[in-house]
Formats: C-alpha cells, structure tokens, sequence
C-alpha cells in the first residue's frame, strides 16, 4: 500500500510516497515493540518471573563461582572471629585469658600477672583491632552481595528510547571531567602492575613477595627472641620456608603462563597461616599443656588460713609451665609499639588481600593475561634468590637453636632461653641468652635443706650477664644480696623471691623501671 506524508519504520523515517508492504509494516511494529535483537536473550533472562527454575541464588552463581566465594566466606568469619578475640584480650586481658584457660578462680583472678600497657598503647591497639574488625565485616558483607541477583544496568524502558537520545547519553558519558579520567588511568595502571601484565607489574610482584618474606622472617626472629617451644618454632619456620620456595616457582614461572587468582590464593594462604593458624596453634599448645592440682589447691584452701604460701595458685602450678605458657599468651597481645604494627599489620594486609580475592572473583576480566616476555636469566635469577633465602631461614633456624641449647646447657636453672645464634667459647658460663630463671623446692626434704638452702648467687649473676633476664622466680633458695650483673637486664618484669634469706633490695633496684611483679 501507499501511505502520504511521511512515515516511521524500523527506527527511520521513510519519504512520502514510498511503497510499504503491509509485511514491512508488521516487521516494523513488532521490532518497535520489543527490544533491541542483540538484547533479546539477555531482557529475557532476567525478566524471567520468580517462579522459573532458576532462583536467586542460581542467577548469583553465572556472575560468581559458589566454591571461592564460601571458601573466602569461612576464612573472612575465622579472622573476624580472631581479631574480636584479640579485642577482647586487649581490652580485658586477664579476663580472657581466665576465660580461655579456665582459672578464674585463681589467686582472684590474677594467676598469669598481666599488666595493662600504657594508656597510648591501649588505645593504639584498640584503634588497629577495630579498623581490622571492621574490615573484615566489609569482606563478608561484600560476598553476601555477591550472592544477590544481578540486576540490569539500565531499565525496561530505556530499550525504546530513540536513537538520538541514546546518542546524546553517550556523548554526555564520554565527556568526562579531567579529574576523572586520571583516576581512571591510575586505577588501570594499578590492575595492570597487580595482574603482571606488564614487565613493571612482574617487577612489582616480585618486590611484594620479598616484602612478604622479610615480614615473615621478623615474625620469625621475634619468635625465637621469645623463647617460644621449639615446636611452634619449627612450625612457623616451616611456614616461612614454604612461603619463599612457592614464591620461588611461581616468579621463576613466565608471566603468561601463571594465574593471578592462583597466585594471590597462595599469597593469601600463607598470610592467614601466620596470622590466624599459628596464633591459634599456640593457643591451642596452651592449653593442651597446662595442668594443675585442683584438689591440692582445695585442701590447701580448707587447712590453711587466706594469703599463706600453701593457698596461692601459682605457687602450686609447675612453674616452669606456667612461665612458658604466660610468655606465649603475652606474645598474642599488643603491649608494644612493635607489638602493634606486627599484629594489626599483618591481619590487616590479610585482610587487604581477601578483598582482593572478592574483586578477582566478581570482575573476572581482572584475570586476563597480556602475554609478554621476561628474561628466562631475570626470572631465574628471581627463583634463586628466594631459594636462597629459604636456605637462610634453615641455617639461621638450626645453628639459633643449637648454639643457644650448648650455651644454655650448664644451667639447668633456665626454665626459658631465647633461641639466638651465640658464638661459644670455650668453657664460658655467661652466654646462655636466658629469659627466665626458675628454680626452688616448696617443701624441703630435710632440715639441712630448710635451713642451709642451695645458693644461687653466682648462678643469677652468670645468667644476667647477657642482660636477658626478664624473671626471677626462686623458692627456699639462698639469695641474700642480688648480684651487680643483674642491672644489666633492662627489661626485668617479674620477680619471685620466697624464703631466700634476703633482708632488703638494694638502691639500685629502683632502675628496673619495666617491673610488673615483685
């Protein structure tokens, strides 16, 4: 047929005159009353009504793979879960400890003698767990979203708009401000250097993981600086070791043939060994080990009056158990600005790093390699240096912990020794780096033994000559006068003297300013 004037079909305006079928026409019409072809299958995917198959969750599961994303869910619940345990224990220490340990009801509630830190300290610490905390809670909440239905980016109604209005949204969305366009290249140049596509990016990830290494391997110094069981120090420098040699493989690897979500997984697995595992690990050696004599401490209770030396819980616990335990809970706190940074840095940049999972896992664009070549020498030469580096681990490991034991080995008075590298000489007593001095009877055999005690005087003075000592802890020992060596050790905390003779402390004892117990 022939229509006059002018007509609308198809999306164009057709001149008068023009001869239209009437199935053109009807081509037109259904065209201008559905969507655009190219869009068909998608607009009816999600318009799909609630009652079809797919649910929810399905329609979650085409944008987002189920199994990372609950895996990255339970780690994001056992780092919040840890980082609200270390609030609490930073907040009320020996209350959580107590709790843990199930000894609230002894000495009132002050059996493992921890001192609060410094106001600065404490809030210091407070304010870093908190931050964490809340980092976390992000993380979960961010995979929760994940799982919700995808949405349209643009409404129904937006597919019938006409060609010019559509033109002029993207123009307008072309011109951007400048100040955007640079954070859209920063944005991009930071995908690229964290994806590797780019030789800077290789560059980049070689230098994170030697920062990973040097981190783990001060965690690993302050371990064996506080004496921690030879166990747990194997364990973590076990860890540490497995984390060089995996990165090891994978920078030696060439950068298109490697997976960034690989390569962050491992990154992140060995994160949260040292940050979570192995914190829970030596909480779990803790309280696996502890035991005491509950019935001693009740018929001392009901035959001996309040505030005698019988009642006293700590008194009767092992204490050279006590001692080590006390030492590894206190490592979990943050008293120290150093203490800080090692347990808020290092949950933080796990937690850092799990939301770079999520990212990884909701844009998987991020996973695509821009092939390129790396030097097969630079790439090997990176491999070589973290073997290298894990040989160090090993050697420094064994030799701290095998020069420390010969040093220490005449002294069977110290409970605890930090495990240090220590060049022996030949029949010296004053090299054992010893941290804890424990040593006594609490209830004498004999007369004799009552009253001509064993006298330890050139004992506490031949352990304080390295300035380690930290306690003190004897029991019907002889210790009139407390040696001169024993200024040497700065960072004195606890001393326990019980029926050793001494009358009265000397004026330099005044000097021990970071004493928590006498």
């Amino acid at each position: 047929m022939t229509m006059p004037g002018k007509v609308f079909v198809g999306g164009k305006v057709q001149p008068l005159g023009r001869s239209i079928d009437s199935k053109q026409l009807r081509l037109a019409t259904s065209t201008q009353a559905s969507p655009r072809h190219d869009e068909n299958n998608s607009f009816r995917r999600r318009s799909r009504p609630s009652s079809s198959s797919l649910s929810s969750f399905t329609l979650a599961l085409q944008h987002v793979r189920p199994a990372p994303r609950v895996l990255v869910f339970v780690v994001g619940t056992t780092c919040l879960l840890w980082t609200l345990l270390l609030l609490q224990l930073t907040i009320a220490p020996n209350y959580t400890v107590n709790w843990v340990m199930k000894t609230e009801s002894f000495d009132g509630g002050s059996f493992w003698l921890l001192v609060d830190p410094s106001p600065t300290v404490l809030a210091l610490g407070i304010l870093g767990l908190w931050i964490v905390a809340v980092g976390f809670l992000s993380l979960l909440m961010r995979i929760v979203k994940l799982g919700e239905p995808i949405k349209t980016k643009e409404s129904d109604g937006d597919n019938f708009l006409r060609p010019e209005i559509r033109i002029f949204r993207k123009s307008s969305a072309h011109d951007e401000s400048i100040w955007r366009r640079r954070a859209a290249s920063t944005v991009q140049l930071a995908k690229e250097i964290a994806d590797g596509g780019s030789l800077l990016g290789y560059f980049a990830k070689v230098c994170i993981k030697l920062g990973d290494f040097l981190a783990d391997f001060a965690l690993l110094y302050l371990n064996l600086e506080a004496g921690s069981p030879v166990a747990l120090v194997l364990v973590f420098s076990a860890i540490t070791v497995s984390s060089a040699l995996s990165s090891a493989v994978l920078v030696s690897l060439p950068p298109e043939k490697t997976s960034l979500l690989i390569d962050t997984l491992l990154d992140t697995l060995f994160d949260f060994l040292i940050a979570i595992a192995y914190p829970w690990l030596a909480l779990t050696y803790c309280f696996s080990t502890f035991s005491f004599e509950y019935k001693l401490l009740e018929i001392n209770l009901d035959i001996y009056p309040a505030g005698w030396f019988e009642t006293v819980a700590s008194v009767i616990a092992d204490p050279v158990k006590t001692s080590i335990i006390r030492r590894i809970l206190k490592s979990l706190r943050i008293v120290s600005v150093l203490d800080f940074f090692a347990r808020v840095g290092v949950n933080l940049f796990l937690c850092v790093r799990l939301h770079y999972i999520v990212s990884l896992l909701h844009d998987p664009s991020w996973r695509k390699k821009h092939p390129f070549k790396v030097n097969a020498k630079h790439r090997y030469f990176a491999g070589a240096l973290f073997v290298c580096l894990a040989a160090v681990v090993v050697v420094f490991v064994e030799e701290s912990i095998r020069t420390s034991t010969l040093a220490c080995k005449p002294h069977s008075e110290c409970a605890v020794n930090a495990w240090r590298w220590t060049y022996l000489q030949s029949d010296s007593l004053t090299q054992c780096p010893c941290l804890t001095l424990i040593d006594g009877v609490k209830t004498p055999k004999t007369y004799a033994a009552w009253i001509l005690p064993k006298d330890l005087t050139a004992k506490v003075a031949q352990l304080a000559a390295t300035g380690d000592l930290q306690t003190i802890q004897l029991t019907n020992r002889f210790l009139p006068v407390l040696p001169s060596e024993l200024r040497r050790c700065k960072q004195l905390k606890h001393v326990s003297l019980i029926y050793t003779h001494m009358m009265e402390l000397p004026d330099w004892f005044k000097e021990f300013t970071k004493l928590e117990y006498l």
